[in-house]
């Protein structure tokens, strides 16, 4: 039987006044009510908490979607002030924020967030009642229509880039929708504007593979080392730092035809990947083919 979670109390460290609490997916997570010599009193924080305490049991995540907790109160406290979509998108932004480890620059889900904002910009002072199927697809065909600049170029955005901002603004919605930020009616309007067909918007162009005749033209051009190492690749489709971390522990020489290359087979039966964790293996086979062309690589103890 799982142990009954004791009431959270706001503490002074010192500096802050502070409550840990737990999110809905039962991690914890500390909110801060403000310095302890800062503006408000100590009467005025403790009151604070109380109201903020009674909303949380309520609407616990709902409170934690808020930057402090004094504006999740007035916003939950007075229902009749209206959800902007600018407001719902901050709200979203600094959600991810604080969920992710990811640094903002290279975040996914930030940078089509802030490609969504982009696009929704005239419309990010009316509510999110007012939004609706309509509103949308004048943003699709704006997204459509939209370039953008990549280096001395300007580029129209790909069908998939589209799409992947139409999915992103239902998700915030979405994301709202669990939050009462926004009903359920709102969003089900909003999944009447369908992501573009094939054909409908520019394709991203794929790179034309690499021709053995160039890649010999290639092994020209830099040292023996480096060639076994781009030789190696080639032939097993690995990645050049898997090549060049190689170790005798991490090849198994069973089958003199062919090994098996399992990168970190020394911190895991299954290696040291980013699919580790799915119990998935990652065993990069060595041909003879492999071994003899690449003998500067492949450990000269497993040469016998």
């Amino acid at each position: 039987m799982a142990r009954k979670r004791k009431i959270p109390t706001l503490q002074n460290n010192g500096r802050y006044y502070l409550v840990n609490v737990f999110k809905p997916d039962g991690k914890r997570t500390t909110v801060s009510f403000g310095p302890a010599d800062g503006n408000l009193t100590v009467g005025e924080i403790y009151a604070a908490f109380g109201k903020w305490i009674d909303l949380y049991a309520k609407f616990p995540a709902k409170m934690l979607s808020y930057k402090n907790p004094y504006d999740a109160i007035e916003d939950v406290v007075n229902p009749s002030k209206i959800t902007t979509i600018g407001k719902l998108i901050d709200l979203y932004y600094s959600w991810v924020e604080k969920s992710s480890d990811v640094p903002s620059g290279s975040n996914g889900t930030l940078i089509r967030t802030n490609r969504a904002k982009r696009f929704l910009k005239p419309y990010l002072d009316w509510s999110t009642v007012e939004f609706g199927s309509e509103e949308l697809q004048k943003v699709l065909n704006r997204m459509e229509e939209g370039t953008f600049k990549s280096g001395k170029k300007v580029k129209k955005y790909t069908r998939t880039s589209i799409n992947d901002t139409l999915k992103q603004i239902k998700f915030i919605w979405s994301w709202g929708v669990g939050r009462e930020f926004v009903k359920q009616s709102q969003l089900i309007n909003l999944d009447e504007v369908k992501p573009l067909k094939f054909g409908q918007a520019r394709e991203k162009i794929k790179r034309a593979k690499v021709t053995r005749q160039e890649f010999d033209e290639f092994l020209k051009n830099i040292s023996s080392l480096l060639g076994d190492l781009f030789e190696l690749v080639w032939n097993t489709a690995m990645r050049p730092s898997e090549a060049a971390k190689m170790r005798p522990c991490d090849i198994l020489t069973d089958d003199p035809e062919c090994w098996l290359y399992i990168p970190g087979r020394d911190i895991s039966p299954i290696g040291e990947h980013k699919t580790m964790r799915f119990g998935r293996i990652k065993a990069i086979p060595l041909t003879t083919k492999s071994q003899a062309k690449n003998i500067h690589l492949v450990p000269l103890e497993l040469h016998v």
